[in-house]
């Protein structure tokens, strides 16, 4: 909460939904009973067992941590709400409890929506930092022979790409944005390296491929870029030297990118606001 620059607007989504709560809690003041809210409460409680251990005992999903956010907080949800009926049982009059519940429950919105909020914010500059990346790479390169192979070289770690918006550009991000903006005819395929880190790069997450940085593998078909810390994008003429052999792997960059030819439309349609920057 205290990263939240939009403090007021999270007090105002609050007032609406809390507004939103009271005028349905008016319509209707039937409570359940101590019995139904522990049958609830229980429920949610063991609910969240086979929720958390369906990560553990199917083997699909073992590996997939993320998807407990799927089904976690489902019960949590239940087992929370109960506990908040049963903290206002002994509030007799309808009208108290009703705000009693309704003011509980804003509170323990009030980090969650916050934190929405957040997420919303990184969400929406991760994608500018990332048009701005794809808008720098079709300026250098609007048309890529299509039997080409793409590298987008790094020297930053994940920590790096993560602080930097630009994450996703390790999970094969590249080459789903390259047959987006190409209109379907981009290269062959697009990826990102961590020169510093890895001579092997992943070029399918499907059939899980690898493309091998050596100063022996023959680069006639690489078309090399340099992603900075910055996000600009420079396209190599020349084998960096990390990579150089003595006739660079027969690297050449202008029989596979031509550098006058005009910007795709898709690509000048969907990167329009970062191409003008």
């Amino acid at each position: 909460m205290g990263q939240n620059t939009y403090m007021a607007l999270t007090v105002v989504m609050l007032a609406l939904v809390g507004g939103l709560a009271w005028h349905l809690a008016r319509k209707d003041t039937a409570f359940p009973s101590v019995r139904q809210i522990n049958i609830w409460l229980v429920s949610g409680l063991l609910f969240i067992v086979p929720a958390v251990g369906v990560l553990i005992w199917i083997e699909g999903y073992s590996g997939d941590p993320w998807r407990m956010y799927f089904y976690a907080p489902i019960a949590a949800a239940i087992a929370v709400f109960s506990l908040i009926a049963l903290l206002t049982v002994l509030i007799v009059r309808p009208r108290y409890r009703n705000a009693t519940v309704i003011t509980l429950c804003l509170i323990l919105m009030f980090p969650a929506l916050s934190r929405l909020i957040l997420q919303h914010e990184h969400f929406v500059n991760s994608a500018n930092t990332k048009a701005q990346v794809l808008a720098n790479i079709m300026e250098q390169a609007p048309q890529i022979d299509p039997a080409a192979k793409v590298i987008l070289l790094t020297d930053m770690t994940i920590a790096d790409l993560r602080a930097n918006n630009m994450s996703e550009f390790k999970n094969n991000m590249l080459d789903g944005a390259f047959y987006a903006l190409y209109q379907d005819k981009g290269p062959q395929f697009a990826f990102l390296c961590r020169i510093n880190l890895y001579r092997h790069c992943h070029t399918d997450d499907i059939e899980l491929t690898w493309f091998h940085l050596q100063q022996d593998t023959n680069y006639r078909d690489v078309a090399l870029l340099r992603l900075y810390d910055d996000g600009s994008v420079e396209l190599l003429y020349e084998l960096p030297q990390e990579l150089g052999s003595a006739d660079g792997g027969g690297y050449d960059v202008n029989r596979l990118v031509k550098t006058s030819a005009p910007l795709p439309p898709r690509a000048a349609t969907m990167l329009g606001s970062a191409l003008h920057q």
